[in-house]
């Protein structure tokens, strides 16, 4: 009789395999700007319509008020038509097996191997909103690993001790903070070892 062999293991995944993380920098724009277009252009015209046809109380100068703001709420619905050739703008960070990849057509892209950065930290820069609401802004800093790195990446130089950072490159993300995390434990998954953390600067106490 004979026994059943047990499963063979494969070998194991190559790395460069693995799924990048990849956070779209403009979606959270693009998606606010889209509802605010949607919401102030049919407002603003129903005001209008309103001023014209009288139906709006408190006479003449109640109905040029609301005509002159109708037309307000058009207008910025219209900015948003005529600049969303720019706020479309493609604008992708990519944490990957390689390295770190700045995806910005119309911009200054940039790609840098794991091995030429000494450190990766995700840099959280809070704030007080409206209604009392805490914020923050996220930066990705990069700390490169030789003395050289200026020279190579000379399409960074812009980024090079923005804001304030020593030795390093800071790279702006946006005004999510749900970015820190999700970009942190993307470091962590493909270099550890270059992987700082998140850095805090005005946290609100919570309660």
């Amino acid at each position: 009789m004979t026994l059943p062999q047990p499963p063979q293991a494969g070998p194991p995944p190559h790395p460069y395999t693995a799924q990048p993380v990849v956070y779209d920098v403009g979606r959270r724009v693009r998606r606010n700007v889209l509802i605010g277009g949607a919401v102030l252009g049919p407002f603003g015209l129903l005001l209008l319509i309103s001023a014209f046809r009288g139906g709006v109380d408190g006479g003449v100068g109640a109905r040029v008020f609301t005509g002159l703001f109708g037309c307000a709420l058009i207008g910025v619905a219209l900015l948003v038509l005529l600049f969303w050739p720019v706020l479309s703008r493609t604008q992708q960070l990519f944490i990957e097996p390689p390295g770190v990849r700045w995806h910005d057509p119309r911009g200054k892209p940039f790609a840098i191997r794991w091995e030429e950065l000494a450190a990766v930290e995700l840099s959280r820069k809070w704030m007080v909103r409206r209604m009392g609401r805490p914020g923050a802004v996220v930066r990705l800093d990069l700390f490169p690993a030789d003395m050289s790195f200026r020279s190579r990446h000379p399409e960074m130089e812009h980024l090079w001790e923005r804001d304030g950072l020593r030795g390093g490159y800071r790279l702006p993300i946006g005004a999510d903070k749900n970015a820190a995390p999700l970009l942190d434990e993307a470091v962590q998954r493909f270099h550890p070892r270059a992987r700082g953390g998140i850095r805090e600067t005005g946290r609100p106490h919570l309660t």
